[in-house]
């Protein structure tokens, strides 16, 4: 929702320009994530994760260069950094656990339903500092 209120707000004319770029680097960090999980396969969800985790480092180039060219505040940017390391962390840790299940090429976890999340183990994660995320956790 971040990037689609600073999208509303930016001038027709980068509309073809950074409006498009910053729409479809945003919505690649999920779609390779949801792709490489459909793999069904660590190794393959890993590099899936990789791919993600390049264009989660665009969102936050195009970030920068928004606020460079006073198309957002220095707030904005400062908010869209902090999402940006609470994404990268909880990246980082979920490929940190397909490493470990890459050794049996297989992942250990029921299948995900779509648009059901863990909010209890993201905000422990994010609020722990933990570079670990462990998407079997259930709240207790």
């Amino acid at each position: 929702m971040f990037v689609q209120g600073l999208l509303a707000r930016m001038p027709k004319e980068e509309a073809f320009l950074m409006v498009s770029q910053l729409k479809r680097a945003s919505r690649s960090v999920t779609h390779n994530i949801a792709e490489g999980f459909g793999r069904e396969n660590a190794q393959d969800n890993l590099r899936f994760c990789r791919v993600s985790r390049g264009s989660l480092m665009e969102v936050l180039d195009q970030l920068i260069t928004c606020a460079d060219e006073g198309l957002i505040t220095p707030e904005e940017l400062r908010e869209g950094r902090d999402l940006f390391t609470e994404t990268r962390a909880l990246l980082e840790g979920y490929m940190e656990y397909l490493g470990k299940a890459k050794s049996d090429n297989q992942l250990r976890e029921e299948s995900a339903t779509y648009g059901a999340v863990d909010l209890q183990g993201l905000l422990e994660a994010v609020t722990s500092n933990s570079s670990t995320y462990n998407p079997q956790h259930t709240p207790g």
